[in-house]
């Protein structure tokens, strides 16, 4: 009425928008976390040419991965054991890929994991937070 958008409904309540479309975004949420095994576990993972560019791949999987699951899951104590279970598989992928022999145990990569979770936390409390409800709103109820 003022000229100015809306809010969108994900930000005024941890419960204030139902999706439509749910089981497409959990299906599409195990599938992340089924390649970021795949991509733990190959033997010639993708590199990022740059010093250490590993980490910033962990960064960037473990921040998607939570912002993704987050938007699922919407109260702080669900958010806190999706951090938590992220956190544990993490810590599992290193110790597999020391069993492997062909890819090796870093305790860096943990860490970068657990900056890339907060990283996720972050952008999910911010507008970035709605997307996947902007997407649902828009294809969901077709």
């Amino acid at each position: 009425a003022n000229g100015r958008p809306r809010p969108c409904p994900h930000l005024e309540s941890p419960r204030a928008v139902k999706l439509n479309i749910r089981h497409l975004w959990l299906f599409a949420g195990v599938a992340i976390i089924v390649l970021l095994w795949y991509l733990s576990l190959m033997h010639s993972p993708p590199n990022i040419d740059v010093p250490d560019g590993d980490k910033y791949g962990h960064l960037l999987a473990y921040g998607g991965t939570m912002w993704w699951w987050a938007q699922l899951w919407r109260t702080w104590r669900k958010r806190l054991r999706l951090a938590a279970a992220l956190t544990l598989m993490g810590v599992v992928i290193e110790f597999v890929q020391g069993a492997t022999g062909w890819r090796t145990f870093d305790a860096m990569d943990m860490l970068a994991n657990g900056a890339g979770l907060l990283m996720g936390w972050v952008f999910v409390a911010k507008p970035l937070g709605g997307a996947l409800h902007i997407l649902d709103r828009r294809y969901g109820s077709r």
